[in-house]
């Protein structure tokens, strides 16, 4: 077999979190993007290329950290500590360049199977050398980047031998016509910090370097430098090579992290917010409700008011026609009477007024 150029590698980066940070993550992940965050460069058109394979009979890794908690419990009795580092995450990054290749020789959905029964082989050699509680393995197609499409080939152009229009990179971009969607081909298989067999939680004992033939301790770790033998073994007879070793962090994936925790924290703020509005309408509806009423009351008032007026009006005018007709008549008896109906309805509208 031709020796794999540069571009044709696969390796591995791991990660370890607790309780707290672990579900964000894994809510992240899952294959089938349902959870609560969002990535930016994550494009959901492409998510139903994601694949997936779970352990324990569970549907997520999620759950199945859940179970392996809970068998946890049952076979020491004691609950996972929250401030243990529960999940031990490994990316696993396969060259685009060597995907695409085996893509248009044997079809996208026949590699997507070899790579998750390779996965598969590379969880459970880590699971027989280190004793990590495999949880499940999430095959990520929907990351990456548009370029625009070259006719050319160019060595240092990521969409060599995309004129095959069978290629799987070819996605419409509803931006360009012209552009090319280059994926970052990578899987997270996730496993739980610790081992049934041997009752420990293994990346302790993994983390320690070790020392070498003069009694010095290793600049590097011989533990993560076997995880690339073991994660490059299964894919050797696809055509990919070793890739570099890297040592295990736990900062690299804060950037993600973070990114769930500030999500979280936005979406909170977001319903704090709203919350606050709705609190500031109803106060303003009552306000004005009460406004309302008082109007209300008012107008109901000024419609008595008003009616009183006609009424006196009338009888006003009533005095008024029989003081005529006494002055025609001149009679001084009828014209007292009248003077005092007069002053009667006089204190009767005083007395209306200061009700």
């Amino acid at each position: 077999m031709k020796h794999p150029t540069k571009k044709a590698f696969v390796g591995v980066k791991t990660y370890y979190y607790k309780q707290e940070a672990a579900d964000a993550v894994l809510d992240h992940v899952h294959a089938h993007r349902n959870g609560f965050t969002r990535s930016t460069n994550v494009h959901t058109s492409l998510s139903k290329n994601n694949s997936s394979y779970y352990y324990h009979g569970a549907r997520s890794c999620a759950e199945a950290l859940k179970l392996m908690c809970k068998k946890h419990k049952e076979v020491t009795g004691k609950k996972v500590r929250s401030d243990n580092n529960v999940l031990f995450e490994h990316v696993v990054f396969l060259s685009e360049f060597q995907i695409a290749k085996l893509e248009r020789k044997y079809g996208q959905e026949k590699v997507k199977q070899a790579i998750i029964n390779r996965l598969r082989h590379y969880a459970e050699s880590v699971k027989k050398e280190f004793g990590f509680e495999p949880l499940g393995i999430d095959l990520h197609l929907d990351e990456g980047h548009w370029v625009k499409s070259h006719n050319k080939k160019d060595e240092a152009n990521p969409t060599e031998e995309l004129e095959n229009k069978s290629d799987p990179r070819n996605v419409t971009c509803d931006q360009n016509e012209n552009m090319i969607f280059v994926r970052n081909y990578h899987a997270h298989i996730q496993f739980m910090n610790y081992s049934f067999e041997r009752r420990i939680a293994p990346l302790r004992h993994m983390m320690k370097k070790g020392k070498n033939q003069d009694g010095r301790t290793n600049d590097s770790n011989p533990n993560f430098e076997k995880l690339q033998d073991l994660v490059h073994k299964p894919f050797a007879n696809l055509g990919f090579a070793r890739g570099e070793p890297k040592s295990v962090t736990g900062r690299e994936h804060l950037t993600k992290e973070e990114f769930v925790k500030n999500k979280r924290k936005e979406l909170i703020a977001q319903v704090q917010k709203l919350e606050l509005k709705d609190k500031e309408l109803k106060s303003t509806i009552q306000s004005q409700n009460s406004e309302a009423k008082v109007l209300q009351e008012r107008i109901i008032q000024q419609h008595a008011e008003l009616s009183w007026i006609k009424k006196h009006i009338e009888q006003l005018k009533e005095i008024q026609n029989e003081m005529a007709m006494a002055i025609k008549n001149k009679s001084k008896h009828i014209l007292r009477s009248l003077l005092r109906k007069t002053d009667l309805s006089a204190s009767n509208h005083a007395k209306h007024k200061l009700k």
